[in-house]
């Protein structure tokens, strides 16, 4: 096995330390840059956290491989080099090369959109990305097209990788990072309408009121369905995400439970939070699901305009037991303009997120976002700056939706100028 140095002790690492190992990969000592972790033994194992000065002090050869997660991997590669160390010692623990490329496919997203018209395999977000369509309902029909999409998706990764021009060119996605060079499958989305799918809330940013009204139709698969065609041909150990509607309200939700055993699928359940599923709850325990939970609100008052249900205790109890898990939690925050956009909602929010979230997740109303022809105001941009100052403050790692500022190309760059300065 190979020693070396890991850069970053967190949760990334945490969860992926036995499969790094496996590969080969051996570490004599963790770096981080939280000052509260030096000197401290790495969770479940006797491997000690140092400052990244006496690490290279102690093993001046040693290749320093960086263990966060890849959308925080380049900073930390900026950081090494600023650092003195050579770019010839510094590698990625989860593999892949250096370039400019899209996470989404590098990380294996994959999109089953299920509409009226027929199916939609998307492999990664964005609308003008890889994707194939089929109006039949024959299986051998849909498994060629899935088939297909991933062919169309490892040659956009390769012409990344090459520095080839393709139609993913001004994507607000594509960024400097470590990429896998193969595309695999690994984060599974099965989107759009699924029959008996509903929801407990009502959100006023939500686009999905419309087909859920129409989900009970015969026509559309439910989610056991279309998880079973294709299921086949998904690898195992995937994440799964379920779609429209709230997840623990699904009647599908126990078939769905018993695919993802079978084929030990884990699970990364968009949820409202006020329900506590205490199947996912276990799942949890196990390192085996995480959940998404938006808030978009620190008061009780506008969480209750936005969600049209006033049960901001019901969130905080149940954030509550989630956490008693020791599960991942991300707690996302989707601004809207004149109604969350502004310091007390804000500081509400970290004021749970301190208490309960592993991470936190920066977005916007896609509804809207659609429709409009201006930018946002300026008070809700610096509001977004005003954001993500806060959760580096609060020392809170963050996450951005970029695919729902893709269309203002110079509201993206205000946004990763400010992760930058942070």
């Amino acid at each position: 096995m190979a020693a070396t140095i890991f850069y970053g002790a967190g949760e990334y690492a945490r969860v992926n330390l036995t499969c790094w190992r496996d590969s080969g990969l051996n570490p004599v000592c963790f770096v981080d840059r939280d000052e509260k972790k030096h000197y401290t033994k790495f969770p479940g194992t006797e491997i000690e956290i140092l400052p990244l000065s006496e690490a290279i002090s102690r093993y001046p050869d040693y290749k320093i491989y960086i263990s966060v997660s890849p959308e925080n991997a380049v900073a930390v590669h900026n950081h090494l080099l600023e650092s003195g160390v050579s770019k010839e010692r510094i590698d990625f623990a989860g593999g892949g090369a250096f370039y400019k490329g899209c996470h989404m496919l590098s990380t294996g997203y994959f999109s089953i959109l299920q509409t009226s018209l027929g199916i939609k395999f998307r492999a990664c977000c964005c609308p003008q990305g890889p994707f194939t369509f089929t109006t039949s309902k024959d299986k051998d029909d849909l498994i060629h097209e899935l088939l297909k999409c991933e062919e169309i998706a490892q040659e956009l990764m390769d012409k990344h990788r090459n520095n080839e021009s393709c139609v993913c060119d001004g994507c607000a996605n594509l960024i400097d990072g470590y990429y896998s060079t193969k595309r695999r499958i690994q984060k599974l989305v099965p989107d759009g309408v699924y029959r008996g799918e509903r929801c407990n809330v009502s959100c006023i940013y939500c686009n999905a009121k419309g087909i859920l009204k129409n989900s009970k139709d015969e026509n559309y698969f439910s989610y056991d369905e279309i998880l079973d065609i294709v299921g086949e041909h998904i690898p195992d150990n995937v994440t799964l995400l379920p779609g429209a509607g709230e997840f623990f309200f699904s009647p599908n939700k126990e078939k769905i439970y018993e695919i993802m055993k079978n084929k030990n699928w884990h699970g990364l359940f968009l949820t409202n939070g006020l329900i506590f599923d205490k199947e996912a709850a276990d799942m949890m325990r196990q390192r085996k699901a995480s959940i998404d939970i938006s808030i978009d609100a620190g008061t009780r008052e506008t969480f209750a305009k936005i969600k049209s249900v006033n049960y901001w205790d019901k969130l905080l109890a149940n954030l509550e037991k989630y956490a008693q898990t020791g599960g991942y939690i991300q707690l996302k925050y989707i601004f809207l303009e004149n109604i969350n956009d502004n310091k007390t909602e804000i500081d509400g929010f970290f004021d749970v997120a301190v208490k309960y979230a592993s991470a936190v997740k920066i977005a916007a109303d896609m509804v809207d976002m659609k429709k409009r022809s201006t930018p946002l105001s300026e008070n809700c941009r610096d509001m977004m700056k005003y954001f993500i100052e806060t959760a580096k403050n609060k020392e809170i790692p963050l996450r951005v939706d970029w695919r729902v500022f893709d269309y203002d190309k110079e509201l993206c760059d205000e946004l990763k100028q400010a992760l930058a300065s942070c």
